[in-house]
């Protein structure tokens, strides 16, 4: 599905079927998971989550996947769930805990190409007299160090898209080009 929940070759995707059964999640986590679309339909609708496996429900994994011949091309997470040092993370939960830091208005985590393809967790941040240190030091004490940016670049303001959303392509171009010249 694509971001209007429209059919498309490049988008989310979505499965229904016997791989889906009840308690596959937890339901705390179901709420927009799941989609109601029949051929001929314009778009798919949101639904709650389903009683029992008897329905005729997509599911929304969270995958970014572009069709092509034989099959599909993994693009990634919409969720931005990484994998740093063999940890799973969740960027947003690091974003959570830089903004509860006092002098951290706003925060954007994101992985940057490191040596032999490893990626590697880096942080822009906005706010007044933010102390890098402090604030890293700060989340030490609070997550696990998988969790912890390697660096923390404090910025004016974060990059935004013609949309008004924070580009997260044109910070990590920032930050690449920030953390080759120290």
């Amino acid at each position: 599905m694509d971001d209007d929940s429209c059919p498309a070759d490049e988008g989310e995707l979505c499965v229904r079927g016997v791989q889906r059964f009840p308690g596959y999640l937890d339901p705390a986590d179901n709420a927009g998971r799941f989609l109601r679309y029949e051929p001929g339909d314009d778009r798919a609708a949101a639904v709650d989550a389903p009683d029992g496996p008897g329905d005729r429900l997509w599911y929304r994994t969270g995958d970014r996947v572009r069709s092509a011949e034989g099959g599909l091309i993994h693009l990634g997470r919409l969720d931005h769930q990484v994998k740093v040092r063999g940890y799973r993370l969740e960027l947003g939960e690091v974003e959570s805990e830089l903004r509860a830091h006092p002098r951290v208005r706003d925060a954007i985590a994101l992985t940057l190409p490191g040596p032999g393809g490893e990626s590697l967790l880096a942080a822009a941040c906005t706010g007044d007299g933010v102390d890098p240190a402090d604030v890293l030091a700060s989340l030490r004490a609070r997550l696990p160090e998988y969790m912890v940016p390697g660096s923390l670049t404090v910025l004016t303001d974060l990059p935004l898209n013609a949309n008004g959303k924070i580009d997260r392509r044109a910070l990590r171009n920032t930050l690449t080009t920030t953390t080759r010249a120290r």
